[in-house]
């Protein structure tokens, strides 16, 4: 429209125009696994900031995970570690108005863990595994006391069987099947630690700088030795030799007269 300003300032010109409203789209599969990383396409503003995130329908602002549209149709998005339905959403980054839903199905997945009943304390052991296999997943071994500390573990993505060291300790502990994102156990198993005997038999006496063969029993797992130290010193040692070398193994004695310790030490 057109008109003349008051005081013959001129023409004024009025011009309406319709903004338009950003639109936005979801692409999906309909379901997927717990823990998955899952490839949702996109189509949007893409403004500084915009994000798609997975999260409780029923909840209109938290997010379980969220992923930025910047780096690109599909972006990857982990989902939940806990099945049932959520809701796939476009948010813009400048104000998270949703502005695109899509639901989708988080599945649970049958996780097992086989491994032997008992273990040597100290020794490594083979443990079977079916689950998810996400980026990360672990098999530990843990105190069944403790939730969420492990003392060993062995991730999933070095192979079936997993490799997994059981505690110095005898005593009834727990494998564990975790996901690698929060760490959710999905599976576990008993296992008993035994005790191994140790011992060691060698001379009691010797001389400076003698070579001294001692005899031992012990678990012989990877990298055991057998150093001869100063007892007044917990962890440090003045000559070793691996068990791995045979029995007996051969240590120097120290250059200085005195009274020294033999020690088996786990490797």
């Amino acid at each position: 429209s057109a008109s003349f300003s008051p005081e013959g300032q001129g023409m004024v010109i009025k011009v309406v125009f319709p903004v338009a409203t950003p639109s936005a789209a979801l692409d999906a599969q309909d379901s997927a696994t717990i823990g998955a990383l899952l490839a949702v396409g996109w189509r949007g503003p893409n403004a500084t900031g915009d994000y798609i995130s997975v999260a409780d329908p029923e909840e209109p602002v938290d997010y379980r995970a969220f992923a930025y549209t910047r780096a690109g149709s599909p972006t990857n998005l982990r989902m939940p570690a806990t099945p049932g339905t959520y809701e796939l959403r476009y948010h813009l980054g400048s104000n998270n108005d949703i502005m695109a839903t899509r639901l989708i199905q988080v599945q649970d997945v049958a996780t097992r863990l086989d491994a032997p009943n008992d273990a040597p304390m100290g020794s490594v052991i083979e443990v079977d595994w079916i689950g998810p296999d996400e980026e990360d997943d672990y098999v530990a071994i843990s105190d069944p006391n403790e939730p969420s500390n492990y003392i060993g573990y062995g991730y999933t993505r070095q192979g079936n069987p997993v490799s997994v060291r059981v505690p110095d300790t005898p005593g009834v502990y727990e494998l564990r099947y975790h996901l690698g994102k929060g760490g959710k156990i999905l599976a576990t198993r008993e296992i008993e630690v035994t005790l191994v005997e140790v011992a060691l038999r060698a001379s009691d006496s010797g001389d400076v700088g003698e070579t001294l063969r001692v005899a031992w029993d012990g678990p012989d797992e990877d990298k055991d030795y057998i150093a001869v130290s100063d007892p007044a010193q917990a962890t440090r040692f003045i000559d070793f030799a691996y068990t791995s070398v045979g029995d007996p193994v051969e240590v120097v004695l120290p250059d200085t007269p005195g009274l020294y310790e033999l020690r088996y030490h786990n490797g």
